[in-house]
């Protein structure tokens, strides 16, 4: 397995890669793979930030940055009328990064620019009912074209036979209010999270991803900070959910890399002639 800062460097790189892969200007058809690599990139280096020099606000930055990879995907899809598989809501952790984050307006532009309904060829129901509902806990107005919880939670427990997963048990006690109910649920989502890194150690032991992320859970964060804007008291040390990580809201939060630096990309490849 590689160390940290191997992963760092791997992560670095392909996110390199990819801003200057956005610039070129893919269509929206094209671009999924690009655009899911990129959140994965930042949601990488995120947590390398945070476990190696300890630094909280570059943590939030490097979330924001895969969020906003997220975002001009789906501003591509709007651009060009497009709905390609990677469009598909559960197809990123690109909105846990915002919520963790505590950027609600970005958090709020993935939900307004995203599908409504399920994309059968392209994500299970059940995790579609999922992401719908933290889209409506973490920002109600944006998630109205989206189906209702108590439909979401139906038809997840249709796909489950009856059942449930510490997931939708979490996302319920948000939907319903109940934080006791959250509580027990995120205690199992832990457990589940750790049996999780420990099976996949021999399929994904290798990816640079997967090496940082398996020490910090940025979806455990995301509902730990829907839990705190509720004035839900979590104060327990989580696994998985370290102190540093669990971000305050803040108005200083960092500008959009991909309104900034791929404009100017390409207008530098105009410039040289280049096509853009």
């Amino acid at each position: 397995m590689k160390s940290l800062p191997e992963v760092y460097d791997a992560l670095l790189e392909d996110a390199r890669d990819g801003v200057a892969a956005a610039a070129y200007g893919p269509s929206a058809d094209e671009a999924g793979p690009l655009y899911e690599g990129l959140v994965d990139s930042f949601q990488g280096l995120a947590i390398c930030n945070l476990l190696q020099p300890y630094d909280a606000e570059q943590f939030r930055t490097d979330l924001v940055f895969a969020a906003g990879a997220r975002r001009q995907f789906l501003q591509l899809c709007q651009r060009d009328a497009a709905a390609p598989a990677a469009r598909a809501l559960s197809r990123t952790e690109a909105l846990f990064c915002a919520v963790a984050a505590r950027d609600d307006a970005l958090a709020g532009d993935l939900v307004r620019l995203g599908p409504a309904e399920w994309v059968a060829d392209a994500e299970y129901e059940d995790d579609f009912c999922y992401h719908a509902l933290v889209s409506h806990a973490a920002t109600p107005e944006a998630a109205r074209p989206l189906p209702p919880p108590d439909v979401l939670l139906g038809r997840a427990a249709a796909v489950l036979d009856g059942g449930t997963t510490p997931r939708l048990e979490a996302a319920a006690a948000l939907a319903g209010g109940d934080a006791g109910r959250f509580r027990l649920a995120f205690d199992d989502l832990l457990v589940e999270r750790a049996a999780w890194a420990d099976e996949m150690v021999p399929h994904q032991g290798d990816q640079p991803l997967f090496v940082a992320a398996r020490h910090v859970f940025v979806e455990g964060l995301a509902l730990l900070a829907l839990a705190d804007a509720r004035g839900w008291p979590m104060p327990d040390a989580y696994v998985f959910c370290p102190e540093l990580a669990r971000l305050a809201p803040t108005d200083a939060l960092p500008r959009d890399l991909f309104a900034d630096v791929v404009p100017f990309l390409r207008e530098s490849r105009r410039e040289r002639g280049l096509p853009a």
